[in-house]
This record gives C-alpha cells, sequence and structure tokens, in this order.
C-alpha cells in the first residue's frame, strides 16, 4: 500500500517513537521507502514532545530564560523550517516543525 500512496500523493502520518513512549507524529507525503519500513518523507508538518530545558536555544545563537506558558506561542526560523512551541506540558514542550522544501525549476 505504500506504492500506492507515494503514486498517488497521499498524504500520510507516520506516528515516531522516543524509547519507551511515542514521541510525536509527522504528517507527509512518501517520497521513498524500503523493505524495512525507513520513509522518507516531503513536505512534512510534524508534531512532538521534548524536554524542557533551563535555557532555550534560538536562532541569534543566545541564551534567552526558560519559555513560560504566557509566553506561548513561540515561533522561529532555522533555515527553512519554522518551529513553533504550541504547549507547556510541565516538563515538556509540544513542537511544532515545520519543514519547507524548495522545488527545482
Amino acid at each position: 500500500q505504500l506504492r500506492e500512496w507515494k503514486e498517488e500523493k497521499v498524504r500520510v502520518k507516520v506516528w515516531t517513537r522516543a524509547l519507551d513512549q511515542i514521541r510525536g507524529y509527522a504528517i507527509g507525503f512518501v517520497a521513498a521507502f524500503d523493505k524495512h519500513w525507513n520513509l522518507a518523507l516531503t513536505d512534512v508538518d510534524e508534531q512532538f514532545q521534548r524536554r524542557r530545558t533551563r535555557n532555550t536555544w534560538c536562532p541569534d545563537r543566545k541564551l534567552k530564560r526558560k519559555y513560560l506558558p504566557s509566553d506561548l506561542p513561540i515561533e522561529y526560523k532555522v533555515g527553512t523550517s519554522t518551529i513553533r512551541i504550541v504547549r507547556i506540558k510541565g516538563k515538556f514542550e509540544v513542537v511544532w516543525h515545520v519543514v519547507m522544501v524548495a522545488k527545482a525549476p
């Protein structure tokens, strides 16, 4: 069925995992896959949880204080990607990562 989804350009949702839990999910178009179910996706929107750190990295290479729920949503760009922190749950923050791929002419 992966071959059909690739040929028909169907948008798929792939759950990703950490060692002992679900890490998040990615939604995108299947570009390639192999017999081990390794997938390459294009035009991907990803939501995942990450552990909050004492200081938060931001694009201008400075460390800032830990973000608070009142600061949300926080959005910054890294290359062609947009990263948006949308929710804080205790020691974790929920992050949207939007990857934009430039099309070749």
